[in-house]
């Protein structure tokens, strides 16, 4: 023997068609050479279907193992890619019809995107403490406490050096406009 493939179970779930679509004994949808089942408009593919081959060796995508890829040779399985277009869903009761389901994957991304950036706007705005936005709040209550130290004149190892600068523009700005609002000291410190 060159090679085996074991399968491992292969319990369906078609409990959602019954009734609409015809199965055989083991719960499989009919399809016939076309993927088309019993119910004109409804189409399947894969495991759940009546197909007698259910086994992939490599998941579609992945790299084939060099030993897989020789194996599958000699037995004269060569790869194939497939394609299919998608003529509808059926979930709940509800068929949606490929004008639907026709996604813009960049406009998704996109707006994606924007509404994490707005759940966070929002989370920051009021104030939800988690992993995600605790540095963020902390940042926030920082700046806002400096502020208010600073315009109410609250003095500590910050603002400090912030208020010295205030208060030397202020009087500066004020001495400027007076006519000997500068001293003979104070106009060297300026000049």
């Amino acid at each position: 023997m060159e090679g085996a493939f074991i399968e491992i179970g292969s319990e369906v779930k078609t409990d959602f068609i019954k009734g609409l679509v015809k199965l055989n004994e083991n719960n499989h949808i009919i399809i016939n050479g076309n993927c088309e089942t019993s119910h004109p408009g409804i189409f399947a593919a894969g495991d759940v279907t009546n197909t007698p081959f259910k086994q992939i060796v490599v998941a579609a995508g992945e790299k084939i193992p060099k030993d897989v890829a020789q194996m599958l040779t000699r037995l004269e399985i060569y790869p194939v890619e497939i394609g299919m277009t998608l003529q509808g869903v059926y979930e709940d009761g509800n068929i949606f019809k490929p004008d639907v389901l026709d996604i813009d994957i960049d406009e998704f991304m996109i707006r994606m995107q924007q509404a994490s950036g707005n759940a966070f706007n929002l989370a920051i705005e009021v104030a939800w403490v988690c992993r995600q936005t605790v540095k963020s709040l902390l940042t926030k209550a920082h700046t806002n406490a400096f502020t208010i130290a600073m315009e109410k004149g609250i003095i500590n190892k910050e603002t400090i050096k912030h208020l010295i600068s205030k208060a030397h523009f202020s009087m500066s700005s004020l001495a400027s406009k007076t006519k000997d609002g500068f001293d003979e000291d104070l106009k060297k410190k300026v000049t």
